[in-house]
């Protein structure tokens, strides 16, 4: 692998971007001077109204998922438009970032702390260029997550240090775990009526849409209970029993898959995760390039299925929409909600082939 200095490139790859490479210091000020609420903005008051005044994105990476004002970036949900929001409570005004092989995911001024924050990544799996940086000393798929665990721990420090609560700002603990400590339990539960482990569970999720080990370890098993996994389940037609001896009210998902969610770089056994020497060795350059082929064309594939969903249930609530303006003699809205994740999805499909095992 060749590293490139870039010092004298354009910036111009960026996405509306100005042409500048500024500090995280740099815009972490900017943020603040032109959204801080003592009068002193660097924004009028007319002219931040005006870039509150959010509509979605109906078409392209991220149709009916985010919004857009001058210049802000903010979220689309189920037709409501909100401005960005982060662990810490509260609205988030500014807009994430990226160049070659770095990005910054937060840009913003955060109306709950005051303070205008900005940080950048270097090795983010997310963001730059398809190498994500020069971060070789941690497994590929791990680099999509460490983002947001250094955001939410650097949020969490910043609440504290500003007195305010950070309940939903989790830190991270950056200490590699004791093999005892990252076991699965001996069991999920039953699918179905049969016993199952955690890796059952996961394969039966990632079929449908195609999402990594991490992130349903993440975005699933880590964010709901027992229970709530339950409920998930019965709505795909799955039967789901708990292990005996949990409670299934209090206990997370990812509390009985720390083994297998660690072996893919999440959850609290996260830094267990084997690490391959993708960066060197030929073989395994050439291995990361066949998956994430293999990735990006399923995921093109859900996401044109997604988008056509999303176009036809936008639709029909912009209808409902019309008729009840009709009725009340008001004037109308146009609203697309968002397709929620639907478990449902999560169907069996045809067998992966090798690469896409891989």
């Amino acid at each position: 692998m060749t590293f490139v200095e870039i010092s004298n490139h354009s910036c111009l790859n960026s996405w509306m971007g100005g042409n500048i490479a500024p500090t995280a210091t740099d815009v972490a000020c900017f943020v603040y001077a032109a959204f801080r609420n003592d009068g002193k903005a660097l924004i009028s008051a007319a002219m931040r109204a005006e870039m509150l005044t959010l509509h979605p994105l109906t078409d392209g990476f991220a149709a009916y998922q985010l919004a857009y004002g001058l210049g802000l970036e903010a979220l689309w949900n189920a037709g409501h438009a909100t401005p960005m929001q982060l662990c810490t409570g509260g609205n988030a005004l500014g807009h994430g970032g990226l160049d070659y092989g770095s990005g910054a995911t937060v840009n913003f001024f955060v109306e709950g702390l005051q303070m205008g924050v900005s940080m950048m990544m270097a090795s983010a799996g997310p963001f730059g260029s398809s190498l994500a940086g020069m971060n070789c000393s941690r497994p590929w798929a791990s680099l999509m997550s460490i983002d947001s665990l250094a955001r939410d721990s650097l949020l969490k420090a910043l609440a504290e240090y500003a007195g305010m609560p950070s309940a939903h700002c989790s830190a991270t603990n950056f200490t590699t775990p004791s093999a005892s400590e990252c076991a699965d339990a001996p069991s999920f539960g039953k699918l179905d009526f049969h016993t199952a482990s955690c890796n059952d569970l996961i394969k039966i999720a990632q079929s449908t849409p195609p999402i990594s080990a991490g992130a349903i370890c993440e975005g699933w098993l880590a964010v709901h209970t027992l229970t709530q996994i339950q409920a998930d389940l019965a709505a795909s037609h799955i039967a789901y029993t708990p292990p005996k001896g949990v409670d299934a009210d209090t206990t997370f998902g990812i509390e009985l898959c720390l083994g297998t969610c660690g072996d893919a770089g999440a959850g609290p056994c996260w830094l267990r995760a084997p690490v391959e020497p993708w960066c060197d060795a030929p073989e395994a350059q050439v291995r990361v390039a066949q998956v994430r082929v293999a990735q990006q064309a399923r995921v093109e594939e859900w996401q044109h299925e997604l988008r056509s969903e999303r176009r036809v249930e936008g639709q029909a609530v912009e209808q409902a929409a019309l008729e009840q303006a009709a009725h009340h003699r008001v004037q109308p809205l146009s609203v697309s909600p968002r397709a929620p994740f639907r478990l449902a999805r999560l169907a069996p499909r045809k067998q992966p082939t090798a690469v896409e095992e891989a």
